[in-house]
């Protein structure tokens, strides 16, 4: 107990000892804070035109805080004593916040269909991968202070840091969110549920002192015993790595092992979104793991470390193969991207691995932050090699089906086939949600319209569907435009909240109070129930309403269907009022392989009819 007692106040001086250690980075952490309180503690109307201003700064002030940690960590393991190499490596961190928030509030902003200006996708991925870039170089840096000397024991050392850090901070939040459950429950019912945002706040602020604190200092002579304390993995974590881990990863090896061989008899069958997410997995976790046992000389490790390299260059090949099938198919977009990526950067390393072995990790981590630059790059990154791809691709086909002319898009005087329908849309789609701009001069950014869609092309949107590749499937029905008759009701209500599963909806006839209930639960027919004065009047799901209208619009692929009023309304009534409900869009997706169905119905209005 009084071990246990000492430890923890040697955690939280160490944190304390942070502000002194670290100050531009304490300082940026407080800075974070300060506005995220800032951000709870405003109307959610009001923060939201605001937030390109605090996105900016809370990302800069991240990338600021990793950076003095860097920073610092530099001059200790280059042994520059003195105060003004510690003075200078700090102001450093506050300089790259500042001229980060400059970049990204006055050139990372993007202005939404709501008028709100946001954060750029690719201005937060850039941002995003600097922060990246600084955590590798902080562990390569750490990895070279002598009293380490290891990229694999840097690496763990940062892990168990954030380890350690994250068990107090949540410790710490669910003990004190309890007080104040309990607190509510019996003393002050009325306590604003802000008051938990603003605790994980400051338990968040703390934690990072924590994490801070753990570290030992890196200059050569000083916390030795520390560093030789913090390197050695405890028996939980070892046995975790040792007896769980590397078995997972060597069933999984033989898993894609067994896959690369079906490719040879029956070719790709599986989805390439599937492929790449379990591929990406293995990748990662497979190098992450590799590193993580460095210095552990079981069989089991042994045969892990020799084993991993060799079978994933098989696998590589593999991989190579169904990401050329998926980019003849559809082109270069971001999944295609960011996988090419990665199997670039899995090559590079196991490469690596099989001829340096232990030797390898300082150079991966350097690949991964030229890999992760090359991504966000301009010219070469995911944003404009997608986007020109996807580009080529629709004027080839739409040249191809003599649909383009003149620098002008046209309506196809053939039916056009369904893939080609389905080409067609999926390019639209990219790249009329790009965040590029140099559309050609035959394409509208408004394409993205079902509406404007057929008018240009002839027909509606179409979303074919891989039947070897997937087992989901879906149909989408938009009402069409056109006059509504609802000269019989007295009452219309706003609609707001669309984007929710559970909309409820309140109107009053005199004295009495009506509540409407739109359940739409997944994988579960919605349901309607109306309530007066607080008891349930009427309720229905809407199962049949559901079947008629697939039996109506029968599906045998993907499809998007313009539906008429008549098909997109639904009423409930009793010998009192009647209760006209009119569909916008209604989007049902299937399970084939699980015989499910969820719906997303989305409300155009409600009308109501006292009788």
């Amino acid at each position: 107990m009084e071990n246990l007692r000492s430890t923890i106040k040697k955690i939280f001086k160490d944190a304390f000892k942070s502000f002194k250690r670290f100050p531009a980075s304490i300082l940026s952490a407080l800075i974070i804070s300060v506005i995220a309180v800032v951000r709870i503690s405003m109307e959610w109307e009001t923060s939201k035109t605001y937030n390109l201003l605090f996105d900016s700064l809370q990302l800069s002030f991240i990338l600021g805080a990793v950076f003095t940690m860097a920073t610092v960590a530099y001059i200790e393991v280059k042994n520059k004593k003195g105060n003004q190499s510690f003075i200078l490596a700090n102001i450093c961190g506050i300089a790259l916040s500042i001229v980060s928030f400059l970049f990204l509030y006055f050139y990372g902003g993007k202005t939404s269909g709501a008028g709100n200006v946001n954060l750029s996708l690719i201005a937060g991925a850039r941002i995003s991968v600097a922060i990246y870039i600084t955590i590798v170089c902080y562990i390569y840096i750490t990895s070279k202070a002598k009293s380490i000397n290891s990229f694999s024991d840097a690496f763990f050392i940062s892990h168990r840091a954030f380890i350690i850090s994250f068990i107090y901070g949540l410790v710490t939040m669910i003990g004190i969110s309890g007080v104040l459950g309990a607190f509510q429950a019996l003393v002050y019912r009325n306590m604003d549920y802000r008051i938990y945002q603003y605790l994980g706040v400051i338990v968040g602020f703390l934690t990072y002192t924590i994490f801070l604190g753990y570290f030992p200092s890196f200059i050569a002579g000083e916390d030795e015993d520390k560093i030789k304390e913090v390197k050695e993995q405890p028996r939980f974590i070892y046995v975790l790595l040792e007896y769980i881990l590397i078995p997972i990863m060597i069933s999984l090896t033989v898993v894609l092992l067994i896959w690369s061989m079906r490719v040879l008899s029956k070719g790709i069958d599986v989805s390439f979104n599937q492929l790449s997410s379990i591929a990406s997995t293995y990748v990662i976790i497979g190098i992450w793991l590799h590193i993580m046992v460095s210095s552990h000389q079981t069989k089991l490790a042994k045969f892990y470390k020799t084993v991993y390299p060799f079978a994933g260059i098989l696998i590589l090949i593999f991989e190579a193969f169904a990401l050329f099938v998926q980019i003849n198919k559809f082109g270069f977009k971001t999944a295609e991207y960011s996988f090419l990526m990665i199997w670039i950067f899995a090559l590079i390393s196991i490469l690596l691995l099989i001829f340096l072995k232990n030797k390898s990790y300082r150079k991966i981590a350097l690949a991964a932050i030229v890999i992760s630059i090359i991504w966000v790059l301009p010219i070469v990154g995911y944003r404009d090699i997608t986007f020109n791809s996807q580009v080529n691709r629709l004027e080839e086909i739409l040249t191809n089906q003599g649909m383009l002319v003149d620098d002008a898009i046209v309506s196809s005087e053939k039916e056009v086939e369904y893939e080609k329908r389905g080409q067609i849309t999926e390019a639209v789609n990219f790249i009329a949600n790009s965040e590029k701009e140099n559309f050609p001069k035959w394409f509208q950014k408004d394409l993205r319209n079902s509406y404007v869609f057929k008018d240009t092309f002839g027909f509606d949107k179409t979303y074919v569907r891989d039947r070897e590749a997937t087992e989901y499937s879906s149909a989408n029905f938009r009402i069409k435009t056109e006059a509504i008759d609802i000269s019989d009701y007295s009452l219309s209500l706003n609609m707001t909240g669309n984007e929710e599963r559970d909309m409820i909806y309140t109107f009053k006839d005199g004295n009495d109070i009506y509540k409407i209930n739109l359940n739409n639960p997944p994988n579960a027919t919605p349901k309607v129930e109306v309530k007066l004065n607080d008891y349930i009047i009427m309720e229905k799901d809407m199962r049949q309403y559901l079947n008629d209208l697939l039996d109506k619009y029968p599906i045998e692929e993907n499809r998007e269907f313009e539906v008429p009023f008549e098909d997109m309304h639904f009423i409930l009534e009793r010998q009192d009022v009647s209760i006209l409900f009119v569909f916008n869009d209604i989007d049902i997706y299937f399970d084939d392989v699980r015989n499910t169905k969820d719906y997303f119905v989305n409300l155009y209005g409600i009308y109501v009819k006292y009788k």
